[in-house]
Order: structure tokens, then sequence, then C-alpha cells
């Protein structure tokens, strides 16, 4: 495994152990996709209950609003 692959795996264990919002009504919840080759990281805080359930931020009609503003087709994107 390499030095970067490794890294990424701590980060996003880091991430996903993260309870800093522990009291927000839905509590923590942090949803994580990247990819080593993305040229841009967004990141969506508090995601709502829908999207908790469905595990993929900005699948929804906000995000095709952002995906339009960015000028970025939908599979791109993901």
């Amino acid at each position: 495994m390499s030095e970067s692959t490794e890294h990424a795996r701590m980060l996003l264990k880091d991430i996903r152990a993260c309870n800093l919002c522990a009291d927000l009504p839905l509590g923590p919840c942090p949803i994580v996709h990247f990819s080593s080759i993305a040229k841009l990281l967004i990141v969506g805080q508090a995601p709502r209950r829908i999207t908790r359930t469905k595990g993929i931020l900005f699948d929804d009609p906000s995000g095709d609003r952002l995906r339009s503003w960015l000028g970025v087709e939908r599979d791109v994107f993901y």
C-alpha cells in the first residue's frame, strides 16, 4: 500500500469517527467520497435525513443546481 493510500485510509477513518456535532438533532454523520485523481473537493455540511439514508451528497435538486453552476455532468461530478 502506498503512503498516500495509507494516509487517505487513515484520514477517512478519522473523519468517519468524528463526533464534533453530536449535539445536533440528527447527530454526526460524515459522508465522504473522494478520489486521488480529483481536481476539486466539495464538502457538504450537516446532511439532512434523505442524504444520510442515501449516503450520497448533493443527490437532490440542490446538487443538480450545484453541478449546473459548475458546468459539470453528474457522472463526472461523482
